[in-house]
């Protein structure tokens, strides 16, 4: 069922009925496919004349050449090219590993296991996300309403890749000296791999910037997820990290990241929710200075005129 954007046939809105085989009746209506949708994939219903109940299989809508997911196995094996989901949710998240959520329909999710697979999603071809499977929500609904059949749908849910680093551990006692923090954060990845049973795949990417030398004594059993997360939340010398979809370590020292030049517009989505919230936007922002009499402290005060010409005079107070 591949077709470029135009028209095709599927559904049952138009009440034409071609018979197939006994108890089985294919129903066509047209649709239009927007551009950049690869493909859809019809569902078939079955009509049973005896007892008039629908056995629907699973509806579901593949995004093809722009969005697809993919599945594979612990160390990275490819299990299925262009899985079929329903629906679709990813969250980027520098410094953290973003997280996935998709409904699967039953027919397809043979080998959605949760905890044995990852997740790539890519975006015309190219893996833009990847990450650990683990969970799966079944949710099941009897065949006893014809206007909205019944059926198992399953939502699984995966963490990035960096997520793993919240459960992996120093095992023998690491002392760094005077070594460029972001050195470190792959040094303390390195050592996880190392052990037995530890390789994740993940290899030295791109450090942009230069961070501070830190001494450091890691002792057995801590977090490799946190000793890299305080490294980086050092202000002045922290930096940014990431694991990313090819399971590289990138790291930014004195930057935020680059700019992926990928933007999202209404008519490249099926649904669109915004919203604006101004409750905390401020104008003025009033700085307090340390106690130093019985007045009180000394204030700073600072505005922004374009803000104050829109929304008038408010404030917040930075201590």
């Amino acid at each position: 069922y591949g077709y470029d954007a135009g028209l095709v046939f599927v559904g049952n809105a138009s009440g034409d009925a071609h018979a197939i085989t006994t108890g089985w009746a294919y129903y066509s209506s047209r649709i239009t496919v927007p551009a950049g949708w690869a493909y859809l994939r019809p569902f078939v219903a079955n009509v049973s004349d005896a007892i008039g109940a629908w056995l629907q299989d699973d509806a579901t809508l593949e995004i093809g050449s722009l969005w697809t997911v993919d599945v594979n196995d612990l160390v990275g094996v490819e299990l299925i090219d262009d899985a079929p989901v329903r629906s679709l949710s990813v969250q980027w998240m520098l410094d953290g590993p973003g997280s996935f959520e998709a409904d699967v329909g039953e027919a397809y999710a043979s080998n959605w296991l949760a905890g044995q697979r990852r997740v790539v999603v890519n975006r015309a071809g190219v893996a833009k996300w990847q990450g650990w499977l683990l969970g799966l929500d079944e949710d099941t609904t009897s065949y006893n309403d014809l206007a909205q059949p019944g059926g198992a749908n399953l939502t699984a849910a995966a963490l990035g890749l960096a997520s793993v680093l919240e459960r992996r551990f120093v095992h023998g006692d690491l002392l760094k000296t005077s070594v460029v923090a972001t050195t470190i954060a792959w040094d303390l990845i390195a050592h996880v791999q190392a052990q037995t049973d530890g390789a994740m795949g993940f290899t030295l990417g791109t450090v942009s910037g230069t961070a501070p030398g830190r001494t450091r004594y890691y002792c057995d059993g801590e977090p490799i997820a946190d000793a890299i997360n305080e490294l980086a939340a050092k202000d002045p010398g922290g930096f940014d990290w990431e694991i990313d979809a090819a399971g590289a370590f990138n790291a930014w020292a004195g930057s935020r990241g680059s700019a992926s030049g990928l933007t999202i517009a209404r008519g490249d989505v099926a649904t669109w929710h915004a919203k604006y919230d101004t409750a905390d936007v401020a104008s003025y922002a009033t700085g307090m200075g340390p106690e130093r009499d019985e007045c009180g402290p000394p204030l700073v005060v600072e505005s922004d005129a374009a803000l104050v010409a829109s929304y008038g005079r408010r404030e917040a107070v930075v201590d």
